[in-house]
């Protein structure tokens, strides 16, 4: 591979190219390396980065990897501090600009945040909030370097019922209309509500719980509420979870995603950066009680391998010394880099999450969830009564088995034309 790119011949910068090689398209090689490199925690030679660009590249490619793996923002600062006079001009506007909403609507979504808790604290309401612009400032210290459209919030079973009250007096609407009956069949399956502001085009995500409650890796509430911390965030207290409970959780939820984004894998990596004095114990422990150790471990090697993370003396070589694992995270790797996305209508199979969760149980469980959990598509054909509420079960499946047994699939979406994001972790409804 170091010989079929011309002007690369030391073996520090051609090893970059030798690792990407295993797992991405011959053809695609120079940008997924390019990518990587700009989203890496290490830093990285000027003098190589400028021979990179000087090459030439696929910047179509390149512009809907960033965009559709949410991580343009890392991509275009780290190509702003060799300049942008190797991108073509419009690339280049076109990532400044995006670059630029994206920072913008975070301080508007950062502002909201901060709004809520308020409100919520001052109505003596438990809350604490995680992901969003609390993972932003743990993970990179900069608002403006990662991707997020919502908000969402933590806070006891009990209640949600008056927070939902709060915030349909602030304006924000639920996105399902659930009678009574659906209602309870939500809560007892599902782990939260969620709610638009349609005129401010904000959505918020109203949790009880982090995971769906059935599976063996579940976190309980009390676990959640004794990890809670507090950072500064734009001047004030915020209360969100502490760093090794928000690794472990990242490292579920990207599970659960199916690792199918880079910004995934960005995410945990820049939150090991950052955060050099983690618990490991701690988090080791706990691993099964917030996302399966498979889960935990898949994360770490890919986080380290992609983007160069910084793990516990002795701890990368440890993981890529399983083979079963070794394995996985290079499926992980050619699933984050494949040529093209499923269409957004196809019945999605979460493979890798299937994969970490360690016991038989935990996957029975996943597919009953999927195959009978009522959705909104159920509750949208019939309004049953309470005494027959159980029907909306038997009706999931039937509906699943009538609308994918008829279908007409349509093809694979080619990455260079697809700048937007999929549903991922669920089967389309």
């Amino acid at each position: 591979m170091a010989n079929s790119v011309p002007g690369f011949t030391n073996p520090a910068h051609t090893e970059s190219f030798e690792r990407v090689a295993q797992f991405a398209s011959p053809a695609k090689v120079l940008e997924i390396t390019l990518l990587l490199a700009c989203c890496s925690t290490r830093a990285i030679d000027p003098a190589w980065l400028t021979a990179l660009l000087q090459h030439p590249l696929d910047w179509t490619y390149l512009e809907a990897i960033a965009l559709v793996h949410q991580v343009f923002p890392l991509f275009y600062r780290r190509l702003q501090s060799v300049g942008l006079a190797y991108l073509p001009p419009a690339v280049a506007q076109h990532l400044q600009e995006e670059a630029h909403k994206n920072g913008a609507r975070n301080l508007v979504l950062t502002n909201e945040l901060l709004k809520l808790l308020h409100r919520f604290q001052n109505e003596g309401i438990p809350v604490l909030t995680f992901k969003g612009p609390t993972l932003a400032t743990l993970a990179y210290g900069d608002l403006s370097l990662r991707c997020f459209t919502d908000l969402d919030l933590f806070m006891p079973i009990t209640e949600i019922d008056r927070a939902r009250q709060l915030l349909k007096e602030m304006g924000y609407q639920p996105q399902l209309d659930l009678t009574p009956a659906q209602d309870r069949v939500y809560t007892r399956f599902h782990y939260g509500y969620t709610f638009i502001h349609t005129h401010r085009q904000i959505q918020i995500d109203l949790h009880w719980d982090l995971l769906r409650q059935h599976f063996s890796f579940s976190p309980s509430p009390a676990l959640i509420w004794d990890t809670l911390d507090w950072i500064n965030l734009a001047g004030q207290p915020v209360p969100t979870l502490r760093p090794e409970a928000l690794l472990l959780f990242v490292c579920a939820h990207s599970a659960k995603d199916d690792w199918w984004q880079l910004k995934f894998a960005c995410d945990l990596a820049h939150l090991l950066q950052r955060q050099p004095d983690l618990h490991w114990d701690w988090i080791f422990s706990h691993a099964g009680q917030l996302g399966s150790r498979p889960m935990l471990d898949a994360g770490l090697l890919l986080a380290h391998q992609l983007l160069q993370a910084p793990l516990p003396p002795g701890l990368a070589e440890q993981l890529a010394a399983q083979p079963q694992l070794a394995h996985l995270t290079r499926q992980m790797q050619q699933h984050l880099f494949r040529d093209s996305l499923p269409p957004a209508d196809q019945f999605f199979i979460p493979k890798i999450y299937l994969r970490t969760m360690d016991r038989w149980q935990d996957r029975l469980w996943f597919w009953l969830d999927v195959l009978t959990t009522p959705t909104r598509a159920e509750w949208q054909i019939v309004d049953l009564p309470p005494a027959l509420a159980f029907l909306y079960y038997p009706l999931r499946l039937l509906r699943l088995l009538y609308k994918y047994l008829t279908k007409h699939w349509t093809g694979p979406v080619p990455i260079a034309q697809s700048h937007s994001v999929p549903p991922a972790h669920l089967p389309p409804v």
